[in-house]
C-alpha cells in the first residue's frame, strides 16, 4: 500500500489554484493547540461576567451586521448596564470593548424584563441602540432608544451613564410612544412586547405587542431626529397648583422638571405624578401615582417641565390594528427576525418571522398598515421533521437568518435547524455541557450550554446564546454557516498525480481531534481547471476500493460539525490519501521472475511469500506498459483458464482450482496473444 499527502499547509490561497490548497468561505489558516491548521472559526465563549461584571439577562443580547455583541445586564434602582464587545464574522476573533449604563425608568422600584435589543451602529458614532421592556410597574415598560451613541462612549472603567432625554437629538434615552396612548394611557398600550423587528433598509421598527389571540405591532421611524418637548409653567404656593395654560396632561401622567425657579419641595430630574387636573389650565403634583399633592412652600416664578423618563412622539408612525389569530402561545422571548426568504411562496419579500411554541411564522412588512387587521401574506409552519426525529417540540426560542435561509429554534439546549417548510427538520445539535469558562482559557469550546439558554440571536450565520448560570456567564458563539450543510466553508486539495491505482481510505491529521466533528468528503479525477463541479461524494474512513480513480486526483473537504455530540469545526493539518498502486503485488504476493517466460505466449509467475489468514481469495493480474497504460485485468475466477498454479516450484502446472494457501505456491498467468512491449505485471488482491 502506498500514500501520499495533500500538503495541505504547503500553499493555500483563497482564490481557486488547482496546484495549491484552496480555501473557501470562512476556511483559513490559524494556529490551533500550538499546530498551524486549516479550517473555519472555533467556537467562542463571550466571559461577560470576567470581562465587564455583567451578567446577560434574559432576551437582552444583539449580534449586529457590523460585527458587534451588544449584552444587557438585568436593571437594577433604575440603570441598565450595556456590555460591547466585537466579533469578526470571517474568523471568529472577538474582544471586548467596555460597556455604558443607560438611565431606566423605576418609579415604586420597578423591575424590567426585556423583550427585545436591536441596535443600528453603522460607524463609530451617531449609533442608536433600541429595547423593549415590560414594567412590573406597568407605565414604565415600552419601547426606548438609546440616542446618538459612539463607540468610544464604551469604556472598561469609568463607563458613562446616558441619562433621560431633556431636549432634542441628544446622547440620552428617549421613552419612544404613541401620542394617542401617552403617559398614563401607556399602561394600555405597547406595555406588552413579544419582540421586535428591525429593518435597518427601510428605516423601520416593528414592535410586536399582546397576546396570541390579541397581538399587533406598533411601527417606528428609525430615521426620525428624536424630539422632547418641554412647557413653560409657573406654580402657586397657596394652592399648590402648577399653572400649565393649554396642557393635555392627565391624571397619573408621570412629569419631571427640566428646569426650576422657586418651589421649594421640587427638584429638577425627579418624576412626579400629575392630579387634580384641569384641562388646559393647572394640575398638582404628587410623588406617586394617584398619591396626594405635593405642598411647596414657595412660588415657582418660572420652570421649564416636559413627560418623564425622556418621552418622545417623534418616531412614532403608526400601529396596526389586531392582526390574525395565530396557533400555539405567542413567544415573549424576541423570537422575532427580519427574514428575507429565499424559498416558498414567500421568496424575495420582505417579512417579519416571528414564532410561537408550535409554529413559525412569516408575513409580509408591507401588509402591516395603521390599523391593519388582515395579514393576507401570514404563512406558518410546524416545528416538526419526520416521526423519528423530534417528539411533540415545544420552542422556547426561534429566530431566523438570512445568511442560512432557515429558521432555529430551541428546546431547552438543543438547537434545530429548519428550512420554512412543514414536517422537515435539517439539523439538530447542541446539548448539556457543565465545563466552567469563566475566567478560562481555552480554544475547545463546545456549543453546549450547561443550562436551557436565557437568549439567543443568529448573525451572518453565527448564532450567540446566553446563558446565566456561574461559570457560564456569557454568550457561546459558534459558526452554522460553515457546516457542510451549507456548502460555503471547504477546502480543495492540490490537483494530486498517482500511478494507476485502487483507492483505499482517507485519514487526515488534525488538531484538536479530541474534540472537533467530521468531515464529508468529495472527490473527483477530472474538470480540474474550476473549483465547481463535477465532484462525487465519497466516505471518510472508510475502504475506498469501490471507488474508480485515475492517474490525477482532487479532494474537496467539508466540515459536517453541527451534532448533538459536537459543534466544534475539525482543524485540518494534513490530509492523507491510502491507495494500491495498480503496478505493485499485494503484500502476498512476489513476482518470479524465474517462473516467467518472454516467449510467445508470455507468461507472469508469483510465489506466495505471505499465508493468507484462511483461504486465497480471489486474485486480480495487471499488466500495464511504461506508459502506465492498462494492457490486461483478469481475475482467477471470471479467466481462470488464463491462470495455473504448481506446488513444486514450478516442476510441474496445475489447472486452477483451489489455491493452495501455502508459502511458496506459484501462480502464473499466461497471455492469450503476446503484448508485444515490456509491461509491469502485478497480481493482488483487488
Amino acid at each position: 500500500m502506498r500514500y501520499i499527502k495533500a500538503g495541505l499547509l504547503d500553499d493555500v490561497v483563497s482564490s481557486y489554484d488547482q496546484t495549491k490548497t484552496t480555501v473557501q468561505g470562512r476556511a483559513f489558516s490559524k494556529t490551533v493547540d500550538s499546530k498551524t491548521a486549516l479550517g473555519p472559526p472555533l467556537n467562542k465563549f463571550l466571559d461577560a461576567f470576567t470581562d465587564a461584571a455583567v451578567v446577560p439577562a434574559p432576551n437582552a443580547h444583539y449580534m449586529t451586521p457590523n460585527g458587534r455583541v451588544f449584552i444587557f445586564q438585568l436593571e437594577a434602582t433604575g440603570l441598565g448596564v450595556i456590555a460591547l464587545y466585537t466579533i469578526n464574522y470571517d474568523t471568529g476573533a472577538t474582544a471586548y470593548v467596555g460597556k455604558v449604563q443607560v438611565a431606566m425608568p423605576d418609579t415604586a422600584a420597578t423591575t424590567h424584563v426585556y423583550r427585545s435589543i436591536k441596535a443600528i451602529d453603522t460607524g463609530t458614532t451617531g449609533w442608536k441602540l433600541y429595547f423593549t421592556t415590560t414594567g412590573s410597574v406597568l407605565i414604565n415598560g415600552g419601547s426606548f432608544v438609546v440616542n446618538n451613541l459612539a463607540l468610544a462612549d464604551f469604556v472598561p472603567i469609568g463607563f458613562p451613564t446616558i441619562p433621560f432625554a431633556t431636549g432634542n437629538a441628544q446622547k440620552a434615552v428617549y421613552f419612544m410612544q404613541d401620542p394617542a396612548n401617552t403617559g398614563a394611557a401607556h399602561v394600555n398600550s405597547n406595555t406588552a412586547s413579544a419582540g421586535s423587528v428591525l429593518d435597518i433598509a427601510s428605516n423601520r421598527m416593528y414592535v410586536h405587542n399582546g397576546v396570541s389571540a390579541t397581538h399587533q405591532y406598533y411601527v417606528f421611524d428609525t430615521s426620525a431626529a428624536l424630539t422632547y418637548t418641554t412647557f413653560a409653567i409657573t406654580g402657586t404656593e397657596a394652592t399648590n397648583l402648577i399653572n400649565h395654560a393649554g396642557h393635555t396632561f392627565v391624571n397619573g401622567d408621570p412629569v419631571t422638571f427640566t428646569a426650576l425657579t422657586g418651589g421649594a419641595g421640587f427638584t429638577v430630574g425627579t418624576t412626579y405624578f400629575v392630579v387634580s387636573a384641569v384641562a388646559g389650565v393647572s394640575y398638582q403634583l404628587s410623588a406617586t401615582s394617584g398619591g396626594a399633592a405635593i405642598n411647596f412652600t414657595t412660588d415657582i416664578s418660572a420652570g421649564t417641565i416636559g413627560r418623564a423618563f425622556g418621552t418622545s412622539h417623534a418616531s412614532f408612525l403608526f400601529k396596526t390594528g389586531n392582526l390574525p389569530v395565530i396557533t400555539g402561545t405567542l413567544l415573549l422571548t424576541d423570537s422575532e427576525d427580519f427574514a428575507q426568504p429565499q424559498h416558498g411562496p414567500l421568496s424575495g419579500f420582505d417579512c417579519a418571522f416571528f414564532s410561537t411554541n408550535s409554529n413559525l411564522y412569516l408575513g409580509k412588512l408591507s401588509e402591516l398598515t395603521t390599523g391593519a387587521v388582515t395579514w393576507p401574506s401570514l404563512a406558518t409552519v410546524n416545528l416538526l421533521g419526520s416521526p423519528n426525529q423530534i417528539i411533540a417540540p415545544a420552542a422556547t426560542y426561534a429566530t431566523w437568518s438570512n445568511a442560512l435561509d432557515r429558521a432555529i429554534y430551541t428546546v431547552g439546549t438543543v438547537f434545530v435547524i429548519k428550512s420554512f417548510v412543514n414536517n422537515v427538520i435539517e439539523k439538530i445539535f447542541g446539548g448539556n455541557n457543565n465545563r466552567y469558562l469563566e475566567g478560562v482559557s481555552t480554544e475547545a469550546i463546545e456549543f453546549q450550554p450547561f443550562t436551557a439558554i436565557t437568549g439567543m440571536d443568529v448573525e451572518n450565520g453565527w448564532i450567540g446564546v446566553s446563558t446565566g448560570s456561574t461559570g457560564q456567564r456569557g454568550i457561546f458563539l459558534c459558526d452554522l454557516r460553515s457546516d457542510s450543510h451549507f456548502d460555503y466553508s471547504f477546502i480543495t486539495t492540490k490537483v494530486l498525480s498517482l500511478n494507476p491505482s485502487v483507492l483505499k481510505f482517507l485519514t487526515t491529521l488534525d488538531a484538536l481531534y479530541d474534540y472537533t466533528g467530521s468531515l464529508d468528503i468529495y472527490y473527483r479525477t477530472s474538470g480540474f481547471g474550476s473549483i465547481s463541479g463535477g465532484w462525487t461524494s465519497i466516505p471518510f474512513a472508510e475502504d475506498l476500493t469501490a471507488f474508480a480513480s485515475g492517474t490525477q486526483i482532487q479532494f474537496k473537504i467539508l466540515f459536517s460539525t453541527l451534532a448533538l455530540d459536537t459543534s466544534i469545526h475539525a482543524q485540518l493539518c494534513e490530509f492523507v490519501l491510502g491507495y494500491d498502486s495498480l503496478t505493485d503485488n499485494s503484500e502476498h504476493w512476489e513476482l518470479s521472475v524465474d517462473d516467467s517466460e518472454n516467449g510467445s505466449p508470455s507468461k507472469s509467475a508469483f510465489r506466495l511469500k505471505k499465508a493468507y489468514p484462511s483461504t486465497v481469495p480471489t486474485l486480480y493480474y495487471r499488466a500495464l506498459d511504461l506508459t502506465d497504460v492498462t494492457l490486461v485485468t483478469h481475475n482467477t475466477v471470471t479467466n481462470a483458464g488464463l491462470f495455473e498454479y504448481s506446488t513444486n516450484s514450478g516442476v510441474s502446472w496445475l489447472a486452477l482450482g483451489t489455491i493452495p494457501n501455502t508459502v511458496g505456491t506459484l501462480v502464473r498467468y499466461t497471455f492469450s496473444s503476446s503484448p508485444g512491449v515490456d509491461i509491469r505485471p502485478s497480481l493482488k488482491e483487488a
